[in-house]
């Protein structure tokens, strides 16, 4: 009794010390997290991601940021949202699951597709976002071949697995991870020398740069019932990052926009404190809190790798922020930066993980029980299919004069 009140007083204390909002020198294990990751045991499968084909060549590498964002291939329309909100840097790495060349995981009654035919799909579309000028793209295509008992895993899309990916194609240090349903309102003071002198000390610091998230009533699944929602969604969505922080705080206030996922998840969604962020014209400091999922700008040669034995609907981002934050990260929230979701039909991993009484995503649950303890006892560290080129056998925290890179 007296051990668990010590423990809880003493996060208390962290927890204090930590929410104000001060410009530091980054800790040790995150000046290390690039080089703390393991291998998979025996009994661990991970995804088996094949890159395929690539395209676009690197912009010069600049004092901004790149949006990385991964995605199937029925998520390509929402690609394209992102590219003409997005007026900086954008890596997107696509994922299909495959058996002897061919897609698996179309919908019954339609006919097979050859992985062929998706990169010539994805050249198109390629070659269609550069004629419109539309943003600074890098596009990836990797498959995963499946067959035997792993045909399961063709809706079990690997969240954590393409986002490791898609960081490697960053070519700036500082990363904007973001789900491809998201648009990025107030991205033009990104690059801009005063904003971008605004976030810097922040990052080198080891913070997570907070962009708080918004829905629109028009969500698929949410509020509304319209003929056409995903359009009127969509419409909407871009109205609101089209107006500024302006036109957010207007939407919020008139029920146009939402505070994201406030129902499923009060008091995480909440944890931006988006009153305060209303009236902020500088950078404050929040806690984790519950299963806060915050979307950041963060420094990636200080960020953990994602966990990729996260493979569904549940669990995949939470465990890396928990991650973040147990190894001495910090949360601020930014004055003007928002995103806003672009509404969609609920996709077919989100089914698969909460089928048959929701038996993938139990398993997902026990290994984000078994993260939180590994944290609490200080043994936690990320399997990653890199661990092998890019970790440390056995991974140790370095010493606080090894910093990896400049920002």
């Amino acid at each position: 009794m007296l051990g668990a009140l010590r423990q809880t007083l003493l996060l208390a204390i962290v927890v204090a010390v930590r929410a104000a909002a001060t410009i530091r020198e980054p800790p040790p294990l995150l000046l290390a997290a690039q080089r703390r990751c393991r291998p998979p045991l025996a009994q661990e499968r991970l995804p088996a991601l094949h890159l395929v084909a690539e395209w676009g060549v690197p912009p010069p590498n600049q004092r901004n940021v790149t949006l990385v964002s991964q995605l199937s291939l029925d998520r390509l329309d929402k690609l394209e949202n992102q590219c003409r909100a997005w007026p900086l840097p954008l890596a997107a790495a696509v994922y299909v699951p495959s058996q002897y060349g061919l897609l698996l995981g179309r919908p019954p009654g339609e006919p097979p597709v050859l992985l062929s035919t998706v990169v010539e799909q994805l050249s198109q579309f390629y070659a269609r976002m550069q004629r419109k000028g539309l943003c600074h793209l890098q596009l990836a295509l990797y498959k995963e071949d499946l067959g035997g008992d792993s045909l399961a895993l063709a809706h079990m899309y690997p969240f954590n697995a393409m986002r490791n990916r898609v960081l490697q194609m960053a070519v700036t240090q500082a990363v904007l991870i973001a789900d491809v349903d998201l648009l990025v309102g107030g991205a033009e003071e990104l690059g801009t020398p005063e904003g971008w002198a605004a976030m810097r000390p922040w990052l080198k610091g080891g913070a997570g740069v907070v962009l708080p998230a918004f829905e629109t009533p028009y969500d698929v699944t949410g509020h509304l019932r319209l003929p056409h929602p995903e359009a009127v969604g969509r419409a909407a969505a871009f109205q609101a990052v089209s107006g500024g922080k302006a036109g957010a705080v207007q939407g919020f206030r008139n029920g146009s926009l939402l505070i994201v996922k406030a129902k499923e998840e009060p008091r995480a969604s909440s944890a931006a404190h988006y009153e305060k962020w209303i009236a902020a014209e500088d950078f404050y400091a929040v806690p984790f809190v519950g299963n806060y999922e915050p979307y950041v700008i963060v420094n990636r040669t200080l960020l953990p790798w994602y966990d990729e034995q996260y493979r569904g609907h549940a669990f995949d981002k939470v465990t890396h922020a928990r991650c973040f934050w147990s190894w001495g990260g910090t949360f601020v929230v930014h004055p003007r930066l928002f995103l806003v979701h672009v509404p969609h039909e609920r996709s077919p991993t989100y089914h698969a993980t909460y089928a048959n009484n929701w038996q993938e995503g139990s398993k997902l649950g026990a290994l984000y029980w078994q993260l939180q303890q590994d944290l609490l006892a200080g043994n936690y560290t990320p399997v990653t299919s890199f661990a092998a080129e890019r970790c440390d056998p056995p991974a140790q925290p370095l010493s606080a004069g090894q910093e990896r890179g400049e920002l």
